[in-house]
């Protein structure tokens, strides 16, 4: 094996190693989580949710930070690409949002429809609860679109691709999505947020550091939060019909946005590979996949997830059932 097979090898060992160690921490916030509204369960219900709502974006912001520093620690001695952080957009960020909120409306459509045989919607409903107050509005939107939408970008655009870029654009990218699909270890999201993981690659790619993607992904994630409340505060008669109006329109507006992009003559040239020369040969793409899905710790990252999957199927099942 080559030194560019050798270093490619050891920097899917390390996302790899990097993903396992995530998940670890991930399940300690489960596990924080569940103690948090033990210790609260006799106060005050506002006060106890607000506790627990700032818990749950400290320790998410946790599990994802602490991986980012890990990565950093295991490639001392290898080849390591900076996070690129400093703050511009790319022009025509309108258009890239337009188009990666429409591609992920429409998987998150279609995997919704793949796990509907299992019941798996009413199982998650039955778990979650809808934000209705405004102060619960705005502990969801922090929770689930500031927080994510910073930390997410950073761990698998900032990180993840960013050290897969050496070795191929359309490659990093593809595996980044990958492991961004993995990380949510949710059956009912695998497939849109692989989709995702894609299109807020190329966004990554097309702008050359992660802010385009955290704004990208902080409205995908708050638009959720608002049609919950939507829904939670309003006949289901009014607000079926402007959440479908909306998201039609906004589809419509990314199929418009995508030709837009594509026609345009000074588009970026997303697919050029690779951005920097690493020593040895130039790896093959199947021989890049292969390494990368092969290597030890992607083997155990990639099987804890399904299994994880898997066990989330089984459980809506049993729920459906009784």
């Amino acid at each position: 094996m080559d030194e560019a097979r050798r270093a490619f090898r050891g920097t899917a060992n390390r996302i790899g190693g990097t993903l396992l160690f995530f998940t670890f921490l991930f399940w300690l916030f489960q596990l924080v989580l569940y103690l948090t509204g033990r210790l609260t369960k006799n106060a005050d219900p506002t006060t106890a949710d607000v506790i627990y709502q700032l818990v749950t974006a400290i320790g998410y912001a946790a599990a994802f930070i602490i991986p980012v520093l890990f990565f950093r620690l295991l490639s001392i001695n290898s080849h390591y690409e900076p996070i690129r952080a400093r703050f511009t957009l790319p022009r025509r960020l309108w258009a890239f949002m337009l188009v990666a909120l429409s591609i992920n409306l429409v998987f998150a459509v279609f995997n919704s429809y793949l796990v509907e045989p299992f019941h798996y919607s009413a199982f998650m409903e039955a778990a979650e609860s809808a934000p209705v107050a405004n102060y619960q509005i705005a502990l969801a939107l922090l929770t689930t679109a500031v927080v994510p939408a910073f930390v997410e970008e950073l761990l698998f655009r900032g990180v993840i691709l960013n050290n897969l870029l050496p070795y191929g654009r359309d490659t990093a990218i593809l595996l980044s999505a990958l492991c961004f699909g993995l990380m949510h270890q949710n059956a009912g999201q695998f497939l849109y947020t692989t989709v995702a993981g894609i299109a807020l690659g190329y966004v990554f790619v097309a702008g050359g550091n992660i802010w385009a993607g955290v704004l990208i992904h902080f409205v995908n994630n708050g638009m959720s939060v608002l049609w919950e409340a939507v829904e939670a505060r309003t006949p289901s008669r009014i607000s079926n019909p402007v959440i479908y109006a909306v998201e039609t329109a906004l589809l419509l507006a990314g199929v418009g946005a995508f030709v837009y992009l594509l026609t345009r003559r000074d588009r970026p040239d997303l697919a050029a590979e690779p951005i920097e020369e690493l020593p040895g040969t130039p790896i093959p793409v199947r021989e890049r996949m292969r390494l990368f899905v092969t290597s030890p710790t992607m083997i155990i990252f990639m099987v804890v997830s399904g299994l994880e999957m898997l066990v989330y199927l089984f459980l809506s099942l049993i729920f459906a059932v009784l």
